[in-house]
């Protein structure tokens, strides 16, 4: 006999313990991990309903009073999604803004001439990321391509970049992918990718043990008729073409010497080539991002002590650095004018008087998700 009925949606522990440096079958341990996952530890329980069945539910799970949200309203708000795109009702919609043609590369342009002679910064995606998705094709295609190398973090379910590395592969190219494997959420993708990259011929690199690797990075070598020329791609999206439309990013595609020489110690180091590497021009955690940051908080501070004139403009995706959190408050305190744009998490309270009252942070929610 049925004595009662709720709605109820379990959330579980998605963290998952991998020795990497234990397990020689990285990709199958991942897989035990994923599949170990679906009956992870419950850490929340959402009900609704008969509010007596909703808490043996809760007792069955183990769970504490203070995991159990009991509610009022629809337990997936998700489910509402699709309202959004019923016919007949455009009139209601904010227009989806047309992504612009890159400026300095223009469709029929030579993409690795154009490269040698400026610098060509993306920003999508109110500028389309056509050209980076050209980039990775036209290297595939051509002739003169040596090598491509390239991490992915996140990609789309029919990516076209990842398409052209393995076409790339099956006709010589020197591929080589780092496919981090621990993306949360996306292990299963990444797995898939990881494999059909391997099977036509690109070493493919899992990540580094202990670490995630995040960096979205792309270089391309090309043997030319004046010698050997690198290219790179350094960006703050995923190589998704999907969601280039969705987020806000910025990239920046160069044959830089500086910039083409630190891409090539940052791919040493993370496909495991050597140890910490030194950088002229851009900077890599944990290494020295952290410590650098800290220099131009504290380059600020010094300069509003010396009565020039000093400011501070960033923009993250969250802050809880203690350390960078009190560096803020002291340039503040020297008198530093203080922007901050942070999309999450912010630890930092601004406005404080005689702590922060020069900092003021924000926090853009907006038709594109911030992640620049």
């Amino acid at each position: 006999q049925i004595q009662g009925a709720c709605l109820f949606r379990v959330t579980r522990d998605a963290d998952m313990n991998v020795d990497e440096e234990r397990d020689e079958d990285f990709i199958a341990a991942m897989e035990e991990v994923l599949e170990n996952r679906k009956s992870g530890f419950p850490v929340r329980l959402e009900t609704q309903g008969n509010m007596e069945t909703a808490s043996r539910l809760r007792e069955m799970l183990s769970l504490s009073p203070a995991g159990h949200f009991h509610l009022k309203g629809p337990l997936n708000l998700k489910s509402f999604f699709h309202l959004v795109f019923l016919p007949g009702f455009d009139h209601l919609r904010t227009p989806s803004p047309v992504p612009k043609p890159a400026r300095e590369l223009a469709r029929n342009d030579d993409i690795w001439e154009t490269l040698k002679n400026r610098d060509v910064l993306l920003h999508h995606p109110y500028e389309t990321y056509t050209p980076v998705i050209r980039m990775v094709e036209e290297a595939s295609d051509d002739p003169a391509t040596i090598a491509i190398k390239m991490t992915l973090y996140r990609t789309s379910g029919d990516s076209p970049i990842v398409s052209a590395l393995i076409r790339a592969a099956e006709r010589g190219v020197q591929v080589t992918v780092l496919v981090e494997l621990k993306a949360r959420f996306d292990e299963n993708a990444n797995i898939g990718w990881a494999e059909r990259l391997e099977k036509a011929g690109a070493i493919v690199v899992y990540g580094l043990a202990v670490l995630k690797v995040h960096a979205k990075a792309m270089m391309v070598v090309r043997k030319e008729k004046t010698g050997i020329f690198r290219y790179v791609h350094l960006g703050t999206g995923n190589y998704n073409d999907s969601t280039a439309t969705l987020y806000t990013d910025m990239g920046l595609m160069s044959s830089r010497e500086d910039y083409t020489r630190d891409t090539t110690l940052l791919f040493n180091a993370i496909t495991g080539y050597s140890s910490e590497p030194h950088l002229s021009v851009l900077t890599m955690a944990p290494f020295s991002l952290r410590r650098e940051t800290l220099r131009l908080i504290q380059r600020e501070e010094q300069r509003a002590g010396s009565g020039e004139e000093a400011r501070i403009v960033a923009k993250m995706n969250a802050l809880t650095d203690p350390e960078i959190i009190e560096a803020l408050y002291s340039a503040s305190q020297q008198g530093v004018k203080i922007d901050l744009n942070v999309r999450g998490i912010c630890c930092l309270k601004p406005g404080v008087p005689g702590l922060s009252e020069n900092i003021r942070v924000i926090s853009i929610i907006d038709m594109f998700l911030e992640h620049t």
